[in-house]
């Protein structure tokens, strides 16, 4: 059986967890969230091979990547070089 490193797995899942929904749209956080689980799936399956790790670890980055922030800030930068908002 080939020793199946899911280091780097575990990691990205980590991170990907500390993201907030409600910062992205719903669309683009309906595709990471089933990234996440997928990949989530993957760290729990003892059967997964190295090429299950990549894959997974692949698709999570991707979707990550793909999160579209939702726009609308409260307040408009008047100066970009300055703290000012209104």
């Amino acid at each position: 059986m080939e020793l199946v490193d899911k280091a780097a797995l575990e990691e990205i899942v980590t991170e990907a967890e500390e993201l907030k929904e409600k910062a992205y749209t719903e669309d683009s956080w309906k595709a990471f969230q089933a990234a996440l689980e997928a990949a989530k799936a993957v760290l729990e399956d003892d059967d997964a091979d190295q090429a299950d790790v990549e894959k997974a670890l692949a698709e999570l980055a991707e979707a990550e990547e793909a999160l579209t922030p939702i726009d609308g800030l409260p307040y408009v930068d008047v100066d970009k070089d300055s703290s000012w908002f209104y």
